[in-house]
């Protein structure tokens, strides 16, 4: 057999062992798998959690390091042929498969929020972020704002069965009830750990929550300003959480997210040293 006819045979068994997909397609995937950089992820399961909101539960291949609770991780996905990278919040807690939380806002949220299924495959780059949990025990106040509940979520399920008489307030802003993530599970974990006292605060029935308001914020957390404060949500919550903490000289600890979506990737730490490994 000449070398075209080699080169025949090999091109022939590549297509008969990527079926259905094309033998370059077959390629790239087996490139990921040795890649120093990222590897895969093959999701489980499926939930929705509002009607524009799902969280994806996965398995992760080698290569993949667990995660600790508040991290992120750059996340691939396949839209139209087309491989787009984007940051997502980790919503799992430590210790197990990981899971993301994605609010449909923008190409790739969307297309997980609306065509995602088990089976499908992620690419996955290892986690990283400094929002985390401090590493001794302390009075904590979260301020959340719509999906930067995400990391703060990942906090809460990993912290609060580790420390079940934790001291935790969660002001929890978001637009109703109907768009608020996670708003059953968070009740549900207050009454089985009652040092975590969740505050939501709906927009749609309450208006706008000035969080630069030390009087608004004593009226939903008297203790606020003696509290480690962590902040995720848009730029401009997080922002005036951090205004309000700077006015009363701030906790020794500040954290703060600042995150598009559901990602707390793009400004975390900003305004004040990130919690101590």
């Amino acid at each position: 057999m000449g070398h075209p006819g080699i080169k025949g045979f090999f091109r022939a068994a590549a297509g008969i062992l990527s079926y259905p997909q094309d033998p370059r397609s077959f390629a790239q995937v087996f490139g990921s798998l040795t890649s120093a950089h990222y590897t895969r992820g093959r999701i489980t399961h499926v939930r929705r959690e509002t009607p524009d909101t799902v969280t994806l539960f996965f398995t992760a291949g080698e290569g993949w390091i667990p995660h600790r609770a508040g991290q992120w991780a750059r996340i691939g996905v396949e839209v139209d042929g087309k491989r787009i990278w984007r940051p997502y919040s980790i919503s799992a807690p430590e210790h197990g498969d990981p899971s993301i939380t994605v609010k449909a806002q923008g190409l790739v949220s969307e297309h997980i929020v609306e065509r995602t299924a088990p089976g499908n495959v992620l690419y996955l780059e290892r986690p990283e972020g400094q929002f985390l949990l401090p590493d001794t025990p302390t009075e904590l106040l979260f301020m959340v704002a719509g999906s930067g509940i995400t990391p703060v979520m990942s906090m809460l399920r990993t912290l609060m069965p580790r420390r079940p008489d934790h001291d935790v307030v969660l002001v929890y802003v978001s637009r109703s009830r109907e768009s608020c993530i996670f708003h059953d599970e968070i009740l549900e974990l207050a009454d089985q750990f009652p040092g975590l006292r969740p505050v939501f605060w709906f927009t749609e029935e309450r208006g706008r929550l000035d969080a630069s308001d030390a009087d608004a914020l004593a009226e939903l957390c008297p203790d606020h300003a003696d509290r480690v404060t962590y902040a995720s949500g848009p730029d401009s919550f997080v922002s005036a959480v951090e205004d309000l903490s700077r006015s009363h000289g701030g906790p020794p600890w500040w954290n703060a997210s600042m995150s598009p979506g559901s990602s707390a990737a793009a400004n975390e730490g900003k305004f004040g040293s990130p919690v101590p490994r």
